[in-house]
């Protein structure tokens, strides 16, 4: 009996893993997410600042 409760543990666990990964968003959200990806912003100064610091950082001397 111990290893069924165990397996029914370990399924249900598994879901919630699962589940928690999925993002859902509203049809409204859905259609911003994918108009930021076909058309995305201009990075910001602060993004701008940023990026070269992560190449500094990154790149190989």
């Amino acid at each position: 009996m111990t290893t069924q409760i165990t397996r029914s543990e370990h399924i249900a666990a598994r879901q919630a893993i699962e589940e928690a990964q999925i993002v859902r968003l509203s049809a409204a959200d859905q259609k911003l997410f994918v108009e930021a990806l076909l058309d995305p912003p201009e990075p910001t100064p602060a993004m701008s600042r940023a990026f070269a610091h992560h190449l500094r950082l990154v790149r190989k001397p």
